[in-house]
Formats: C-alpha cells, structure tokens, sequence
C-alpha cells in the first residue's frame, strides 16, 4: 500500500507531491510501526474521489475554509474533504486549507497521516484550492495570547491524560503543548488576516490547533462551524464548539414559538427517548441495569450531583464558578452537610465502567478521603448496580456540571442549580448563578425548600432534549469514525450525497442553521 503511495507521489508533478515526497522516501522503512488501518483508508479514500467526477467548481466570491488535519488516525480529514466537495457541488468556493503540525509532538504516526493527507490532496488540488498551513508567514503575537494558549493547552491536556492532569504536577507537559501551540497560533492568525474567508468548518473545535482556528477566527469576525461524532453518530454546531452545542438556544427559541401541536408532538418523541434510557434501552445503554431492576437503597437521595465524564469535551473548559471540578464538588457537599440535614449523593457517570471512557481522575477517593466518614454522603460509582433515574426520582434537588441529566431532572419537576456553563444555563427551566455567593444562595434555598419551580420548566425541558437527544444528536454511518469509513467510502459518492443527514448537514453548515432545528423539521414532518 505504501509503495503504491511513494509510486503516484513519484509521478505527481503537483507543489504538494513535490513537498511531500522527501517525506515520504525517509519514512517509507517506517511504515510498519504505524497502523496500517489509516493507510489503507488514503487509497480507499482516492478511489472515492475518482468516482465524484469532480471538476474545477467556483472560485468567486468570499471562500469557504476547509481544515483537514490528522486526527487520532480517524477519518477525520476523509470527512471535511467530503463535506467540501459538498459545498463545492453547492456552488460555494473552497479553499482546503491543510494543517499539518504537529500536535502534541513530531512522531512517526503523525508525520505518515500527514503523508497521507498530503497524497489525497495532491489529487484533489486539480480541482479545488489547497493551501499548506506551515507554509505560512507569521503573524505578530498579541499580549493575551499566552493565557489563552494555556488554558488551551491545559484543556488538551485533561482531555489526553484522561483528567489525570487535575491532581498532577505534570507542568512540563502542559509547557509543551503551550509551546507547540503558539508555534501555530501565527500561522493561522496571518492566514485568515491574508483571506476573509466567508466561513471555516474544523473538526472538534478543543482538541489542538483546531482550537487556535476557533480562537484566530473570532478575532477577525469569521463564523465558524464544527462537527464531532463517534460509531454510529454525528452532531455538529453551524457556529461554535460541537461538543458544547452552543446553537441549541437558538433551535430552542424556534421551537418553543412553534404551534402547541408541534410542541407536544416534539415532547411526545422526548419522552419516549427518556423511558428508552432509564431502561438502558437507549442507543449507548449508559445505565448499568433498568429502573425495574435495582434493588432499593439503604439510604436516601435528597440531593443528587450526577458527574460528568471530566475528559469529555462537553465538559472541558465550563467551569465558570469554580476553578475546577474537585473545588466544585467539595465546596457544594461541605456546605450541603454543615447546612442541611440532608443526604447528598455523587453519581459518577455510568459510561466510566467502559475501559475506553474511564477517568484517571480518582475522585471517589477524594471524596471518600473528605466525607467518607460523614453517614449523609454516599459515592456510587459506576459499576453499582444503581440505576441514575432511581436516585432522580427520589431527589429533590440535582446540582450538575453541564450534564443532560441536568434537562431530566426538569422535565421530571426537581429543582436544578448547574455550576458550569452549559447551553441549556439561560432556556428557563434550571437554576443558574452569576457569582459564587450567588450559587450558595441559591444552593441555601434549595436545601431550605425555598426555590420555586420554574415557569413552563418541565415543557421548556422537555423541548431542549428532544432538540439535543434526538435531534442533533443523529444516528447515521456518514461520520468520522474509521469504523464506519468503509461503509461510506466505498459508497458511490451520489449515493451519499443524496442522503438526508448529508444534505441537513451540509445545509446547516452553510445557511447557519442550527443541525437540531433542521432535523427537527425533518422529524416532525415524518411524524404527522
């Protein structure tokens, strides 16, 4: 496969084949220490492209910019360039903008992945515009850069080291990921200072530069769009971090001034959803047995904190109250117990029994070191046996992170305090504070039971997780994972491109629509 490689390079007379080709004879004898997998799906992925019958499209008007980078050996790259053959079928102009750094650090496996992106791209630059992010000039650096990059820097790092980073001293680490990311930062400042592109689509929107994308962007006034997904699904965000779903206020707005008929069509598919998950007959089965399974507690739950997985990119860099999760959780179970006579229990999330979402952050031994004398607090971790909705349906006060069950909790009439930023914060239907008093004096009443319901809470939480749960959250094999890659792209790419979460896709991303409003509309309509 990769002598098939080095031989179409060879024969290229293209810039990029022409750049890439010293590369590729050095690393050539290094192919075997690199998974093969990402390799085979470069071929792939150029039979794919031969079969579009592309052409040269449009290059009027403001274009649109397409990052295509390495990513983990997914498909990553493979999806934005399909997604920007898309927009070109649409008549937009393209520029394929390739970042090649390398991020966290120059390896073997990176360097081939970029070798690999740099041969698909040697083919499709007959037909749209390919730009090489290192072979930019720099753009001058700005006084408040430095702190911007380390919280950049600190964010990957949680999400690389799986949280362990929160209780480690690692700081060389966290200097190195600074330090290669302000290497970028330059580049992609004086590119996007060189083109006013219309738009940006990036993959993610945290992890490395595509992070330094969303940051440079903001500055020049540019939208940016991103999508994320995993086996079997797909959501995306027409403007911010796809993870942090910060266009669903804007869906919500929609739908909550849409007709009573539709609205109690969209809580209807909502509910259904939620008694699918509280059986573990969801899509992901995240709890460990059913709710008619558990076995009742020796205790009770007057206060539930469910956690969120502290790596996940939903939940890194929300923390607006405290500085981060530990203080979080032990300056809220303090004061629940010095100031209450109630119970309160920590839910760690029941995704972390699976090897792959586990955290390195040990915080039930941190807890248990603190309060694991205390007969009021109770940790249940994720191999229990306990079902999340059980202890939801006996409490009377939930205070998450950013966590959905954050919206369950309200659609099920308890009351809500969040501490983290999330993009359910301000839609009506939960408890959220502008200071830290603030959150203790809302946190005092709540225990005093003093908070009322909100207005229109249960209907206004029902709506934002039907938006989120079932609508930009989509269950399709078009997505960036290289497991469902070879069904994809050994598709015909009409095939594809006639799909209806493609096309909701591609028009959300363009018209700066959010995903969940129009699938939202596709739902309904199938629906009636």
């Amino acid at each position: 496969m990769f002598k098939n490689l080095l031989h179409l390079v060879k024969q290229s007379r293209s810039a990029i084949a022409r750049k890439i080709l010293p590369e590729i004879l050095f690393y050539s004898s290094r192919i075997n220490l690199f998974p093969n997998e990402f390799v085979r799906s470069s071929h792939t992925f150029l039979q794919f492209l031969k079969r579009s019958n592309l052409s040269p499209v449009n290059t009027q008007g403001s274009p649109v910019g397409i990052i295509v980078s390495p990513w983990l050996c997914t498909a990553v790259p493979w999806y934005s360039i399909t997604i920007a053959i898309g927009l070109a079928k649409k008549g937009k102009h393209i520029i394929l903008i390739w970042d090649d750094s390398f991020f966290p650090e120059p390896s073997v496996d990176l360097r081939i992945q970029n070798l690999c992106i740099g041969y698909v791209l040697d083919y499709i630059s007959q037909f749209l515009s390919v730009i090489r992010l290192s072979l930019e000039q720099s753009a001058p650096d700005r006084e408040e850069d430095q702190q911007h990059l380390y919280k950049l820097a600190d964010l990957n790092l949680i999400w690389y080291s799986r949280a362990e980073s929160l209780t480690s001293t690692d700081l060389n680490q966290r200097s190195a990921y600074q330090h290669k990311l302000s290497q970028v930062l330059p580049l992609t400042r004086k590119l996007l200072s060189r083109i006013k592109f219309e738009y940006l689509l990036v993959p993610g929107g945290i992890y490395g530069s595509s992070s330094l994308f969303m940051y440079t962007a903001k500055e020049k006034d540019i939208r940016v769009a991103t999508y994320d997904g995993g086996a079997g699904c797909l959501f995306c965000c027409s403007e911010g971090i796809a993870a942090h779903q910060s266009d669903i206020p804007i869906a919500f707005t929609k739908l909550w001034h849409s007709s009573t008929e539709t609205k109690q069509k969209a809580i209807g598919i909502a509910k259904q959803e939620f008694h699918d998950r509280t059986e573990g007959k969801d899509y992901f089965c995240t709890q460990v047995i059913g709710t008619q399974q558990q076995i009742t507690t020796a205790f009770s739950t007057d206060v539930l904190i469910p956690l969120n997985l502290e790596w996940d990119s939903a939940a890194l860099g929300k923390h607006y109250l405290f500085e981060n999760t530990i203080e979080w959780l032990l300056e809220t179970i303090n004061f629940i117990l010095a100031n209450s006579n109630k119970t309160v229990v920590v839910r760690q999330h029941p995704a972390e029994r699976f090897p792959f979402c586990q955290s390195l952050l040990d915080l039930e031994s941190i807890l248990h070191q603190h309060f694991g004398h205390h007969g009021r607090f109770h940790f249940i971790n994720a191999r229990q046996e306990i079902n999340t909705y059980n202890l939801l349906e006996s409490s009377s006060l939930v205070l998450p992170f950013v966590s959905t069950v954050g919206l369950e909790a309200a659609a099920m009439n308890k009351n809500v305090l969040i501490s983290g930023y999330s993009y359910y914060k301000d839609l009506g239907f939960v408890w959220a504070a502008n200071s830290r008093q603030e959150y203790f004096d809302i946190l005092l009443n709540a225990l005093n039971s003093l908070l009322p319901n909100l207005p229109d809470q249960q209907d206004r939480a029902w709506l934002c997780y039907y938006l989120t749960q079932i609508c930009n959250l989509t269950f399709t094999r078009y997505n960036p994972e290289l497991k469902d890659f070879w069904y994809w792209g050994n598709q015909e790419p009409r095939e594809l491109f006639e799909d209806t979460v493609v096309t909701d896709l591609l028009t959300a991303i363009d018209t700066d629509t959010p995903f969940s409003w129009i699938r939202h509309c596709r739902n309904i309509n199938s629906n009636i």
